[in-house]
C-alpha cells in the first residue's frame, strides 16, 4: 500500500505535462518517496534532460538498498549515458547497498564486473579493501584488476600497501595502476615499495615510479637516482633529471662535486630534446640553477626552435634562463648574425640585459637594423641608466630621421642626464614638422633648464613667429619661475588666443602673489575668445581662497556664451554660499533649457534656504513638466 504523503508525487510522476514530471521527481526526494524509486530508475530514461536531471537528484537524496538495487540493472543498459548515469550515482549511494555491489564481483561479463569495482572504489570501508585486494589477486581479466587497484587508491587505507606491493609483479598495465595507487596513497611505506621495485620491472615502469616518488616528495630516493643517471637510457635518465628537479630544486647543486655538476649539466641540455614537455621545463629550470655560460649556446638554439605562438609560455621560461645566464660572445655574435630570425631573437635579448656589454653591442649594431627594430632598440637603451650612452644619443638627434626613434634621444638626453652639451641640437628639434617631436624638445630643454635654455625661451618670446611664441610662453609655465612673470603677464595680451589661452594657464605657475594673479585675471574677464575666459574659470578652480575667487566667477555668470555659464555653474557651489543664489535668477529665466536644468541642480546641491525657496517659486511659475518634475524630486529630496 502505497505511503499516503507519495500520493501527490505520484499523481505528479504520472503526469502528461513534463513540467508536473519533473515537479514529482524534486518532490520525491523532498519527502524521501521510496515508493518511487522504481519510477524515478525509469526516468533515467526519458528524453527530456530536465526530468533525467531531477530524477538523478531525488535517487541521490533518497538513497538506500532499494535505490541501489533498482540501479544496478542499468549496468546492462546498452545506451552508454544512462549506464555512466548509474554507475555515478551509485559511486555515491553504493555503499547503502554494498553486498549488492558485492555480488556483481561473480558475474561473467567482466565489465559488471569493472562497474563493480569502480563502485566499490568509493567506498570506504574495511571490508572493501579485503574485497578489492581479493580481485586484484584473483581475478583473470587484467582490466578488473586494473579497476581494482584504482579503488585501493582511491580509499586510501594503508591496509592496501600489501596486497598492492604484491600487485607489482602482475601485468604492465596493471603495474602502471598500482603505481598511481601506491602514489595516491602517499604512505612513507609506499615511497619504500616503490623504491624497492625500482629497476626490476621495464624502463617504462622505471620512468613512472621516478614521475610518482617525486610527486610524493620522497627526497631520499636522490642517491638511487643519482647513481642510475650514468646507466639509464635517454628517455628514462630524463625522467631522473625532472625529478630530481622537482625535489631538489637549486639544492641540487649542492649535493653535486664538479664532475657530477658537468655531467648534470650535459644530461639537462640533452634533455631538452626531450618530446614530454614536463620534461623540457624541468632541464630549463635545472639549466637557470647552474647559470653555466657554456649552456648558453643550447639553451639559444633550443628557443630558436620554439614557436612563439603555440609555445609561446615555454619560450618564455627559456627566455628567463637566458637572462639568467647573462651576456656571452655567443649571444653577441648572434646579435650580428645575417640569419633575421636568429639576429632578432639575439638583439630582444640583449634589450632585456643589464650589462655593460649588452648595450654597446646594441649601439654598435642599431645603424644596421631596419627602422621596427631600431625602435626596439632605441625603447630598451631609454630605460637604461649611465651617461655612456650619451653619444649614441646625441648621434641619433643628428642622423635619424623617425620621429619615435628621435622622441627617446630627446627624451633621454634631456629628461634622464639633463644633458646640457646636447642642448643645441634638442633646441633644433623645435622646428621639427611633428607636434609631438616639438614637444618632446620643448620638455627635454626645460628639464635641462640652463641659463642658455632661458636666454633661447626668452628670445622665442620676442619672435614674430606666433609658434615660437607659444611655445616660449609653455615653456615658462612649466618652468613656473618668476622671473619670467613679466613675458609670461604681456603673453595675455597677444593677438593669437591660443597664446593668450596659454599665458592665463602659466601665469598660475609663475604669480606666488594670489591677490596678483586675481587682478591680472580680472583684466582678461571679457576677453574676446571663449577659451581664454574658460581658462580663467580653470585657474580660479585651483585657488583656495574662495572669497578672492567668488567675485570673478560672479562676474563671469554674465557672460555672453552659455558654455562658459555652465562651467560658472560647475564651480559655483564650491565657491559661492545661499546669499549669493540671487546671482542665478537672470539665468533661471534664461530661454536656454540645458542652462536652467543645470542651475535647479546647482541649487539642489546648495540646500540654503534663499536657494529653497527660488525652488518653490520655480515650481509655481513653471510650465514645463520636465522642469517640474525635477523640482520637485530635488525639493522631496531635501525633506528627506
Amino acid at each position: 500500500m502505497k505511503d499516503r504523503k507519495c500520493n501527490e508525487v505520484f499523481n505528479k510522476l504520472n503526469s502528461d505535462d513534463s513540467a508536473l514530471v519533473r515537479e514529482g521527481c524534486f518532490l520525491a526526494g523532498e519527502k524521501g518517496c521510496r515508493e518511487a524509486i522504481p519510477i524515478l530508475v525509469e526516468l533515467l530514461k526519458s528524453k527530456d534532460v530536465g526530468i533525467q536531471e531531477a530524477a538523478e537528484l531525488s535517487l541521490r537524496k533518497i538513497g538506500g538498498e532499494e535505490a541501489v538495487e533498482a540501479l544496478i540493472p542499468l549496468l546492462w543498459d546498452e545506451d552508454a549515458g544512462i549506464r555512466n548515469t548509474a554507475l555515478d550515482i551509485l559511486r555515491e549511494i553504493g555503499i547503502q547497498g554494498l553486498d549488492l555491489i558485492i555480488d556483481l564481483l561473480d558475474d561473467k561479463d567482466p565489465d559488471i564486473r569493472i562497474f563493480a569495482a569502480d563502485i566499490l572504489g568509493y567506498c570506504p570501508n574495511a571490508l572493501v579493501v579485503n574485497i578489492l585486494c581479493d580481485v586484484l589477486q584473483n581475478d583473470p581479466d587484467p582490466n578488473v584488476r586494473s579497476q581494482a587497484a584504482v579503488g585501493l587508491g582511491n580509499i586510501g587505507f594503508v591496509e592496501a600497501i600489501p596486497c598492492l606491493e604484491k600487485a607489482l609483479e602482475d601485468e604492465e598495465w596493471v603495474k602502471f595502476t598500482v603505481i598511481e595507487s601506491l602514489k595516491k596513497i602517499g604512505k612513507d611505506t609506499c615511497a619504500e615499495v616503490l623504491l624497492n621495485y625500482l629497476g626490476k620491472g621495464s624502463e617504462l615502469i622505471d620512468s613512472a615510479i621516478i614521475d610518482a616518488l617525486a610527486s610524493m616528495g620522497k627526497v631520499r630516493i636522490v642517491p638511487t637516482l643519482l647513481h642510475k643517471l650514468d646507466t639509464a637510457n635517454i628517455g628514462l635518465r630524463n625522467k631522473i633529471i625532472q625529478a630530481l628537479v622537482m625535489l631538489l630544486g637549486d639544492k641540487t647543486l649542492a649535493i653535486l662535486d664538479e664532475n657530477q655538476r658537468d655531467k648534470f649539466k650535459n644530461y639537462l641540455i640533452e634533455a631538452l630534446s626531450d618530446d614530454d614537455e614536463e620534461v623540457q621545463r624541468a632541464a630549463l629550470k635545472g639549466l637557470s640553477f647552474l647559470k653555466d655560460k657554456t649552456s648558453f649556446k643550447d639553451v639559444f638554439e633550443f628557443a630558436l626552435r620554439l614557436d612563439e605562438e603555440t609555445n609561446e609560455d615555454l619560450l618564455n621560461k627559456t627566455v628567463e634562463v637566458l637572462k639568467s645566464i647573462g651576456v656571452t660572445d655567443y649571444l653577441l655574435d648572434a646579435a650580428r648574425s645575417k640569419d633575421e630570425k636568429r639576429s632578432l631573437f639575439a638583439i630582444r635579448l640583449l634589450c632585456k640585459l643589464d650589462d655593460k656589454k649588452a648595450l654597446e653591442t646594441l649601439a654598435d649594431i642599431f645603424w644596421t637594423q631596419d627602422r621596427d627594430i631600431q625602435r626596439e632598440i632605441v625603447s630598451a637603451l631609454f630605460q637604461k641608466d649611465g651617461p655612456s650612452l650619451k653619444e649614441f644619443f646625441i648621434n641619433i638627434l643628428k642622423k635619424h630621421e623617425d620621429g619615435k626613434v628621435i622622441k627617446a634621444a630627446l627624451r633621454f638626453l634631456g629628461e634622464k642626464l639633463r644633458c646640457k652639451e646636447a642642448q643645441e641640437e634638442i633646441f633644433k628639434f623645435l622646428d621639427h614638422p611633428y607636434d609631438d617631436v616639438k614637444e618632446a624638445a620643448l620638455k627635454s630643454l626645460v628639464t635641462i633648464g640652463s641659463d642658455w635654455v632661458k636666454d633661447k625661451f626668452v628670445e622665442m618670446h620676442k619672435s614674430d613667429d606666433p609658434l615660437k611664441r607659444f611655445m616660449a610662453v609653455y615653456a615658462f609655465g612649466l618652468m613656473g619661475c618668476r622671473e619670467f612673470k613679466k613675458y609670461v603677464k604681456a603673453s595675455i595680451n597677444d593677438e593669437y588666443e591660443d597664446i593668450r589661452k596659454l599665458a592665463i594657464e602659466a601665469l598660475a605657475n609663475c604669480c606666488d602673489n594670489k591677490d596678483e594673479l586675481i587682478d591680472i585675471l580680472n583684466t582678461k574677464i571679457e576677453d574676446s575668445s571663449r577659451e581664454v575666459r574658460l581658462a580663467i574659470i580653470n585657474v580660479l578652480s585651483e585657488i583656495e581662497d574662495k572669497n578672492k575667487v567668488k567675485p570673478l566667477l560672479i562676474r563671469l555668470l554674465k557672460d555672453t556664451d552659455d558654455f562658459v555659464k555652465m562651467r560658472v555653474l560647475d564651480l559655483f557651489p564650491q565657491v559661492c554660499s545661499d546669499d549669493e543664489v540671487k546671482e542665478l535668477l537672470p539665468i533661471i529665466n534664461s530661454e536656454n533649457k540645458m542652462l536652467k536644468i543645470k542651475c535647479i541642480e546647482v541649487l539642489g546641491q546648495m540646500r540654503g534656504k534663499v536657494a529653497t525657496h527660488i525652488l518653490f517659486d520655480i515650481l509655481n511659475k513653471e510650465t514645463d513638466p520636465e522642469i517640474q518634475k525635477l523640482v520637485e524630486e530635488i525639493l522631496t529630496k531635501d525633506k528627506e
